[in-house]
């Protein structure tokens, strides 16, 4: 299914394109540690039990290298520490960390459908949210290059 036809569907998370965006609480970082101001962030909201999280690591992974100058990737879980942790490998070259108190899950209303994607703004608004192209890396850069 296209990006589109997913995004018609039923929407499990709260919907904020065009506001502003609820501010990402971090209560610990688990792998590479970022501002969380200053550039675009896509964050991804994510399961280590889920399949699709798992595969998205390599086209982040391959943003993260081409375009980590001008954007943040940010993966948060609401999972233990010990999890997070032994999900976001030594592999995994973008940030990650986890929501300790469920406050940032509970702000974008994630009702455990994942991946869920967040575009953000340098200017803090959600730009783009839901799935992403994860299967077709050439739509997903030129999707995420229209917001940096």
């Amino acid at each position: 299914r296209s990006v589109a036809e997913a995004q018609k569907r039923k929407f499990y998370a709260k919907r904020f394109r065009g506001k502003k965006a609820p501010k990402l609480r971090v209560g610990s970082w688990v792998r590479n540690k970022t501002s969380l101001s200053g550039k675009p962030m896509l964050i991804k909201f994510f399961a280590t039990w889920c399949g699709v999280c798992r595969r998205s690591i390599t086209p982040l992974n391959k943003l993260q290298k081409e375009l980590g100058s001008s954007i943040r990737i940010v993966a948060i879980s609401d999972e233990s520490e010990a999890h997070i942790k032994q999900f976001m490998s030594s592999s995994v070259k973008f940030s990650g960390c986890r929501d300790n108190d469920g406050k940032t899950f509970k702000k974008y209303g994630i009702e455990g459908v994942f991946p869920h994607f967040v575009m953000v703004s340098k200017s803090g608004y959600v730009r783009s949210e839901g799935p992403m192209p994860i299967h077709d890396y050439s739509a997903l850069k030129k999707r995420i290059k229209k917001y940096v």
